[in-house]
């Protein structure tokens, strides 16, 4: 499912960017803000967004459909078991 490998691509290149934002120099400190936060993930909610998206249309088709349904005009032929 493509939508699902960008989501993970995207987790592990934002929790890069996070690492690499709340890693402080050597005896420094680092506060990170809401809005640094929300400026290090908009790729990441889009695709989290988007992944909801998928799977609720993938839920969304039934498991099974009647051949009729399918492809109309089919004929469905009986098995015959002996």
């Amino acid at each position: 499912m493509a939508a699902r490998a960008r989501n993970n691509w995207t987790i592990a290149a934002t929790d890069a960017a996070l690492v690499d934002a709340v890693s402080p120099p050597q005896g420094g400190s680092v506060l990170i803000t809401d809005a640094d936060h929300d400026r290090l993930t908009p790729d990441l909610r889009e695709a989290d967004s988007n992944l909801n998206t998928v799977q609720a249309a993938h839920r969304a088709i039934p498991a099974r459909l009647p051949v009729a349904q399918v492809n109309p005009g089919q004929q469905d032929l009986d098995v015959q078991t002996t």
